[in-house]
């Protein structure tokens, strides 16, 4: 509602658009606007606040003993900036929706994750509430209001079939009768069916997606009433969401035992009062205010009388009454939490509650992923009954109040604040990015809180959307709620309450909107200012403190059960419960669906002790040859983000400096073994500050800052060494080699929070081995800089004693003595039973620990000559490593087992499962396994010319990835191969980043069968999901880090910093496109050794004034945008300047700021005035005027497509247009403000995609990247259109001669075969294209296409042999047959 632009106002144009001007003329149209859409402007301003108008208070309805809520009139908030409801629906089809019935129309929504496939009713009712609220926001001449229709009677039809399945047992409604389909079918289905919706799975009803069912139905049903020609399948639609009303009622609802209460049990079957257990979120208070109305109209036409509805009128507001009295016993008063699961008792007049209870694997007292959609729920009542829900009001104030301390400059908190004092103990992990959390929680903000500023709570809100639209719907029910979450910020179900009467039609109150181009305004009931909440109840928590935990407690914290003969049992990192028995990789029924996933099943509050194995005295043996050298390129990615600030964000995370009168920095992990410091953490904590620190020029200004908290990991590695002295490391055969002899080199592998002592004994290689690498690299760089520090020679002395530590004890030889391995620590591990576990191996260090020993044994050895005596043993193990790689590797995927045994067999080793050194399960490509990628990623970075076995081993995992991402998105599983050692993937491998980070880190390595560009595309979707996630767990934290700086290309620096890879002068040629002349500068380029290119992304502009160098030798240069000096950089337009596009450093000039631009991987230009300078990731499009300022681009010249624009149809005074002049889809193009048309050309020569673009002289740009470029152009003064035509494209296919005929009269038909029923999948192909012209164009471009079949944005391409033959009616569809005209 307000401006940048000093003397500017945020004017209305219509519903859909405003737009900041210095003046307004009511009726006036603008030559700014696009031609099509000057129209008037209503000039009303936004941003003003209007006084409201008084509405009478209607009469409470009269029910029994619980009183109903005072009305209140309230103003309601939504956000342009969450997006488009249908756009989102649209997208929540295609994932997650088909068509399975044979013969039948019906649509299933199918879930994934948890229950791990299927249809269960929370799904098809999301499916139901998102068509029928969509179909309801609808005007009648909506262009998408007939699909959307079908979609809304297809998923009717979906749970309809489902309560049909639903009739034989199990349903628990044969007590109260079967109400559906004239009382053959139970009206709440079953909770899951197959995903051919043929048979139920799981038996019972969840009365969460039967609201959310009905939700839609009713308000489907409700809009469609009043619509001039409603569909045919209205009535048994009204008949069945009367029906269902009532069979929820009888058979969902419990009442108190005094009568005065009435509560939604956690189905049909089961829950309700006290122990038999409640779930906050299950209740729906607006849906039973519609079925309360729609039963009372509605009667006469669907009741067994005209009176029917009236009878339930009291019970149903019983009902409501005591949803609220049940939330208000459940929530946290300070910050509007509720738990994911209760027991609620009733004690007179009031209720009370407290935990204990859990009816899944959930933990009860969490802020859940169940418990979160409670928020949705009342959002909704306020949104749907804003005159009734006055305790919806007072439910949702204390979260939205919340909130606003919990965001700041459009950045979300990853932790939610806990009150101790309520039932609530501890909120979901990344609430704020997962959707199943943020969404539902996001949407208390549709109601105005007491306590925060209405200007504040927009900010919050346009944050909120922000979010969510920023995330796709790429699984099922994080994919959901960014759907709902959508419609319900962004006004579409304020929109479906007035397109179904619920909302009085003089209700004015508007909506505040922000001013982008999706923008639009909600009418609501008008505003009041003070809620009143009329029911006040008590709440008396309970809580284990010290003592063991139940069954349905989360046991991690006192590793110990109440209940006699049960255990407590790791889930994962997030959870561990109270069970008798359990198998690792199981998964319990008892878990919620969405968490249905493998269970560890780690014992807590145990200590296994590993039985230890002796090492054998290291047998000479011939050395094993070295790995054929490769040289080969490297790929890295701006998109990853920083290395330096996820070092900063890990440290604060993560770190801390325990040990008093020490610089020691620990870090401590989470999760898993919970809690402490374990010898992986803090070899991951010296791994990024000693890689990071090796890759900093020695004048970069954070190096002293990194190189202290380097010197800070090593003390608290040393530490770790001295206090595992004492006993059980199993290092006392070969001797300690560190300090003097005086201590282990291989710390124990887990101590106290503090540092003081050690609690769980014996060696971890893994946590050895990234101590190792980022020792080595640290020492290797100091040592080629000026001023080293004086800790250096410590260091170094530390690191070639702990290399030749892990030779000694660590690895094994195998019987024959041909082969070394690595065991799994100190103590145990190695060949055969003993176990493997291949992500422990990291054959880089191997190689770093046999260079530095035989360069550094003078120096730091027993001898001149040691280092060479180790040489061969090294070799030994690295080629031993990569032949167990080549015995557990699966060939057509590229994974790895997280565990397995390994046999010598002759010459080679094989592989087998059968075994697991912990919880996880053996044969899994899991959260260990996925390790193994990164250590020979790491390999093929740090030692290009040696790691041929790298490559080889990379390779099959980068084709797979290929396979897995499309459009920035990635699948949510890989594929699995039967016939290897890997017969399963952890769950949400691409989100858990664990998994992920490891896994996208083959992708820095060529693969052979992908091309170049594409894998371009691959490390650039890689990158950017690295770069979504927070540092706010330890596991998954820490490998978000250490991915992100091998993907950025930090650890190639590290690597050149090191003195591992050599440098080359090359010549590089730069051409300034201004002038057309070309300057040649020799520069010396650190192009590392091995890498004959590297890859990075080329997102932006070129001209050149100023050449500099990247460290990887890539060239690139500076150019003003929009003449650069007094310029202002600007995002799209020259309003857009979100503070997250830069990051703001102090430069004592241009030149300084052009260095620390060039510095930071990923920047695409700077903006500078006095010693500001600004720091620009997002790609530049714009700019604004202001004296002072300077704008430069940072971009790579080579991007600049060659090319010459052409003027379509004469070009002056002409708008692009697709196929014909009425043809101007919004898909066609971007919009860019604020530049000229050269500038507006450059941009699009920038963009491969770009066909041409659009220039309005007020410096409007569209750049246009439709398939089949700009064909047509239509008359408007003061534009001009220009096709783009690249020197090196091929020419455009021929266009046949012809004309498209009429089947059967072509509109209302959909084509056919050789009948009306014979249309087989192989006779067309699908295009999306948004006009019947635009579809008959691309098919007058092939030779085999016989006529199209055209729906909006759908476009069949008919080739069938014989063409079409036939047709069948389809409301909707048009069939066109192509006539060629031959030449004669």
């Amino acid at each position: 509602g307000c401006c940048q632009d000093s003397g500017f106002r945020c004017f209305e144009k219509n519903e859909f658009w405003a737009g900041c001007r210095e003046s307004c003329q009511p009726g006036e149209t603008s030559p700014l606007d696009d031609p099509e859409y000057q129209t008037p402007w209503t000039c009303t301003l936004i941003g003003s606040t209007p006084t409201p108008s008084p509405t009478p208070t209607p009469t409470p309805t009269p029910s029994p003993p619980s009183p109903t809520p005072t009305p209140v009139n309230g103003d309601v908030f939504v956000t342009g900036s969450a997006g488009s409801g249908k756009a989102r629906l649209f997208e929540f089809i295609d994932a997650l929706t088909d068509q399975p019935v044979a013969g039948s129309a019906a649509r299933a929504v199918h879930s994934s994750g948890g229950a791990a496939g299927g249809v269960v009713s929370e799904s098809q009712g999301y499916g139901l509430l998102l068509s029928g609220a969509l179909l309801a926001s609808l005007d009648e001449g909506d262009q998408d209001r007939q699909r959307i229709m079908d979609y809304t009677h297809q998923m009717f039809l979906g749970w309809r079939r489902m309560c049909e399945l639903s009739a034989g047992s199990g349903s628990c409604q044969d007590d109260e009768g079967f109400q559906c389909g004239g009382g053959q079918y139970p009206c709440l289905a079953h909770w899951k069916f197959d995903d051919s919706l043929a048979y139920a799975i799981g038996s019972g009803s969840a009365p969460d997606g039967d609201a959310d069912a009905l939700a839609g139905m009713l308000l489907a049903v409700l809009a469609l009433e009043r619509t001039s020609s409603p569909p045919s399948w209205l009535e048994e639609v009204g008949q069945w969401a009367y029906d269902t009303c009532k069979q929820f009622h009888m058979s969902s609802t419990v009442p108190s035992s005094s009568g005065n209460h009435r509560i939604v049990k956690l189905g049909a079957c089961w829950g309700g009062w006290g122990s038999n257990g409640q779930n906050p979120s299950y209740h729906a208070p607006a849906v039973y205010r519609m079925c309360r109305n729609y039963m009372k109209t509605h009667d006469s036409m669907f009741g067994g009388s005209a009176q029917e509805g009236d009878g339930y009128e009291a019970e149903w507001n019983k009902l409501i009454a005591t949803t609220y009295k049940m939330f208000e016993a459940t929530q946290c008063d300070s910050n509007g939490l509720v738990p994911n699961w209760a027991k609620v008792f009733e004690e007179g007049s009031a209720l009370r509650a407290e935990t204990g209870f859990s009816g899944s694997g959930t933990p009860g007292p969490e802020y859940g992923a169940e418990a979160s959609r409670a928020i949705w729920r009342v959002a909704l009542d306020y949104l749907l009954f804003p005159n009734e829900a006055g305790d919806a009001v007072g439910f949702l104030d204390p979260l939205a109040s919340h909130l606003e301390t919990r965001e700041s400059g459009g950045n979300w908190a990853e932790s939610l604040t806990i009150d101790g004092s309520c039932l609530v103990n501890s909120v979901h992990s990344s609430w704020s990015q997962n959707m199943f959390m943020a969404g539902p929680t996001f949407t208390c903000l549709v109601c105005p809180a007491n306590s925060v500023d209405a200007g504040r709570q927009q900010e919050l809100i346009d944050a909120a959307g922000t979010r969510v639209a920023s995330k796709a719907i790429d699984d099922y029910y994080s994919g959901s709620w960014v759907a709902i979450s959508t419609i319900t910020l962004n006004g579409d179900l304020v929109r479906a309450a007035q397109g179904a009467g619920l909302l009085s039609a003089t209700a004015t109150g508007t909506a505040s909107t922000t001013a982008t181009a999706t923008a639009t305004t909600a009418t609501t009931a008008t505003p009041a200012t003070t809620p009143t909440t009329t029911i006040a109840t008590t709440a008396s928590p309970t809580t284990t403190g010290g003592q063991c935990s139940l069954a349905s407690e989360d046991c991690r914290t006192t590793g110990c059960c109440q209940d006699s003969g049960f255990r407590c049992f790791e889930k994962n990192e997030f959870w561990a419960g109270c069970r008798e028995s359990c198998q690792p990789g199981e998964t319990s029924p008892l878990d919620d669906p969405e968490y249905q996933t493998p269970w560890t099943c780690t014992l807590i509050g145990s200590t296994p002790t590993p039985s230890p194995t002796p090492t054998p005295t290291p047998t000479p043996s011939p050395p094993s040859p070295t790995p054929t050298p490769v040289n080969g390129d490297v790929f890295v990615t701006g998109s990853a983000g920083s290395g330096k600030a996820r070092l900063f964000e890990f440290i604060d995370a993560l770190t801390d400096q325990p040990v008093a009168g020490s610089a020691a920095r620990a870090v401590h992990s989470s999760g898993g073994a919970a809690g402490g410091v374990v010898s992986e953490s803090q070899g991951y904590g010296l791994l990024l500050s000693g890689a990071l620190l090796a890759s900093l020029d020695e004048g970069d200004q954070d190096r002293q800052r990194i190189m202290d908290y380097t010197h800070q990991m090593f003390l608290g590695w040393r530490r770790m060494c001295e206090l595992s002295a004492g006993s059980g490391s199993c290092q006392d055969d070969e001797g300690f080699q560190c300090g003097g002899g005086q201590y282990p080199c291989l710390a124990h592998w887990k101590f106290d929070d503090s540092l003081a002592y050690a609690i769980g004994s014996g060696s971890a290689p893994d946590g050895d081995a990234d101590a190792l690498a980022g020792m080595l690299l640290a020492v290797l760089a100091l040592e080629r800089t000026s001023s080293p520090p004086s800790w250096l020679e410590e260091v170094g002395q530390w690191a070639y004693d702990t290399c030749k530590q892990f030779h000694m004890s660590s690895t094994v030889p195998s019987s024959s003595g041909n082969h070394r391995i690595v065991k799994l620590g100190a103590c145990w591990g190695g060949w055969g039973s003993n176990g493997q576990n291949p992500s422990y191996h990291a054959p880089a260090v191997y190689r770093m620990c046999r260079n530095y020993m035989k360069t550094h044994d003078s120096m730091f050895g027993g001898s001149a000559q040691e280092g060479d005596g180790y040489e061969a043993e090294w070799n030994k193990l690295i080629a031993t490593t990569y032949k167990m790689f080549e015995a557990t590797q699966c060939d057509s995927n590229g994974l790895v087992p997280n565990w397995a045994k390994v046999f010598e067999e002759g010459s080679a080793l094989r592989a087998e499962t059968g075994f697991s050194g912990s919880g996880t399960p053996g044969p899994e490509y899991g959260a260990e396994a996925s390790r193994a990628i990164w250590r020979v990623a790491l390999d093929y970075l740090l030692f290009p010319n040696e790691a041929g076995d790298a490559v080889g081993f990379l390779d099959p995992l980068a084709s797979h990835l290929e396979t897995r991402e499309s459009g920035g998105n990635w699948a949510e599983s890989l594929t699995i191969d039967g016939s290897c050692l890997v017969n399963s993937v952890h769950s949400s491998w691409s989100q858990n980043m664990f998994m992920a980070g490891p896994t996208f880190t083959s992708l820095v390595c060529p693969a052979n069968s992908v091309d170049a560009g594409r894998q371009q595309e691959l490390i650039d979707a890689a990158g950017t999901r690295v770069a979504s996630k927070a540092i706010n767990d330890y596991y998954s934290g820490s490998w978000v880090a250490i991915s992100t700086i091998t993907l950025n290309g930090d650890l190639v620096r590290a690597a050149q910093g090191a003195g591992l890879l050599s440098t080359t002068t090359t010549t590089t040629s730069t051409t300034t496109a201004a002038t057309t002349t070309t300057t040649t500068t020799t520069t010396t380029t650190t192009t590392p050794m091995g890498y004959s290119r590297v890859f990075e992304p080329t997102t932006t502009t070129t001209t050149t004034t100023t050449t500099t160098t990247t460290p990887m030798g890539y060239s690139r240069v500076f150019e003003p945008v929009d003449g650069g000096s007094d310029r202002a950089c600007r995002g799209s337009s020259s309003s857009d300047n979100s503070a997250s596009y830069y990051t703001v450093v102090s430069a004592p000039s241009l030149a300084a700021c052009k260095d620390q631009c060039a510095g930071l991987s990923g920047c695409a230009g700077l903006e500078f005035k006095g010693t500001r300078c600004e720091l620009w990731t997002r790609s530049i499009l714009a700019t604004h005027p202001l004296s002072g300022y300077t704008c430069l681009r940072y971009v790579d010249p080579t991007s600049l497509r060659q090319g010459t624009f052409q003027a379509v149809d004469g070009g002056e005074n002409r708008v692009c247009r697709g196929a014909s002049a009425s043809d101007n889809s919004e898909s066609y193009f971007e919009v860019a403000q604020g530049m000229a048309v050269s500038g507006c050309q450059r941009l699009c020569q920038l963009r491969a995609d770009c066909v041409g673009v659009e220039h309005h002289e007020g410096g409007r740009c569209e750049l246009w990247t439709r398939a089949l470029g700009i064909q047509a152009s239509k008359a408007a003064s003061g534009y001009s259109c220009w096709r783009f035509v690249s020197d090196d494209a091929p020419p455009p296919p021929p266009s046949r001669d012809g004309s498209f005929e009429a089947v059967d009269g072509g509109e209302g038909r959909a084509c056919r075969g050789s009948g009306p029923s014979d249309n087989l999948q192989s006779y067309y192909s699908v295009a999306g294209l948004p006009s019947l012209q635009s579809c008959q164009d691309l098919c007058r471009t092939s030779d085999t296409c016989k006529g199209v079949e055209f729906s909006p944005g759908r476009c069949e391409l008919w080739t069938r042999t014989g063409g079409i033959g036939s047709s069948k009616a389809l409301e909707g569809y048009s069939c066109w047959r192509f006539v060629e005209q031959v030449a004669s």
